[in-house]
């Protein structure tokens, strides 16, 4: 039985911050949110989100947040996809409780972006130097070497003087760089 709420829930969408127009141009790692809101609720287990690959049919999309999943009156979510050189369409279907679809007679929204250059997918290289020699030789990359230098093999017995290099092929956001030192004690 449907009461006598007629008006479907309002969509929102923006791509880093902007709300972008049919076929925009848009960065290779976006972060794409969505809000959804209606007074009477939205429905979550109608939402559904279906992204189509340089004109393949869209498919759905399950790695989205849903910033607070216990409110249905105002529904932020965020989708952090890796896009490729190309053109994606992105398709969304929600109803409220009265069972609104939004998007009107078509009952979804859909959008077209364009991606036109790589993502960087590739990890910064980490090298520390120690009293300018480089630690056992090895390029530490802090994805892959989390234990980092080998402590039976590289010990330091005076005040070290540390020279750290981190590069990458693209640029660098300074603001997300954290390095942190320990003390390891070795009973030896």
């Amino acid at each position: 039985m449907r009461g006598s709420d007629t008006t479907p829930p309002t969509f929102n969408l923006w791509v880093d911050g902007v709300q972008p127009q049919r076929g925009s141009v848009v960065a290779p790692r976006p972060l794409i949110s969505i809000l959804l809101e209606d007074i009477n609720g939205v429905n979550l287990d109608t939402f559904i989100m279906r992204r189509g690959d340089n004109g393949k049919p869209p498919e759905p999309v399950t790695d989205y947040i849903l910033r607070n999943p216990k409110n249905v009156i105002t529904v932020p979510i965020d989708y952090r996809p890796v896009f490729f050189p190309g053109e994606y369409t992105l398709e969304f279907e929600a109803r409220d409780f009265s069972g609104n679809a939004i998007g009107g007679e078509l009952e979804k929204v859909h959008t077209r972006l364009v991606v036109t250059q790589m993502p960087d997918i590739s990890p910064p290289v980490v090298e520390i130097l120690v009293n300018d020699e480089t630690l056992e030789g090895k390029v530490l990359n802090t994805n892959t070497d989390r234990q980092g230098i080998d402590t039976e093999k590289n010990r330091i017995t005076e005040q070290p003087n540390c020279d750290i290099r981190v590069t990458d092929e693209t640029a660098l956001d300074g603001s997300l760089l954290n390095i942190t030192f320990s003390h390891i004690s070795d009973s030896d």
